[in-house]
């Protein structure tokens, strides 16, 4: 299992906002110098986050993007899931009609498992709380910059 990109950059784009945007509409092409993926690349991942209710976007000159509610009330979970749908780790995790066996699985009570374990997870997770560790890993690291 690999996370796709779409997923990576999308929650390092709601993190970034969270942590500089809170005031301020973040301008698509502040966020794609800062993450160093294209304009166009952002734009596609802003659209299903916008399309979801995780941000807004504000016209105009002074214009760009905002987080919709305060970023303690979006969890890493809330991204995953408007990038890419539902998580589960095996269809009849969500589905058990999809397999005669799914009743008296093994394997699907392990896949279930391990689903809820990882919902669970990236649902305790912020990007309140992935803005600060940011921040703090940031100050950590200048440090070594200057050796």
């Amino acid at each position: 299992m690999r996370l796709t990109t779409k997923l990576r950059y999308g929650l390092r784009i709601m993190t970034q906002m969270a942590a500089e945007g809170r005031t301020k509409p973040l301008m698509a092409r502040r966020i794609s110098a800062r993450q160093r993926v294209s304009v166009a690349y952002i734009d596609q991942i802003l659209i299903p986050l916008r399309a979801s209710g995780l941000i807004i976007s504000q016209r105009g000159r002074k214009g760009g993007y905002l987080l919709a509610r305060p970023p303690d009330q979006i969890s890493a979970l809330d991204v995953l899931e408007a990038l890419e749908g539902k998580i589960a780790l095996n269809d009849c995790v969500t589905n058990p009609q999809v397999c005669d066996r799914s009743d008296r699985c093994a394997t699907r009570e392990l896949w279930s498992a391990l689903t809820t374990a990882m919902r669970d997870k990236l649902a305790a997770c912020t990007l309140d709380g992935l803005a600060a560790r940011q921040s703090e890993l940031l100050r950590l690291a200048k440090p070594r910059a200057r050796e």
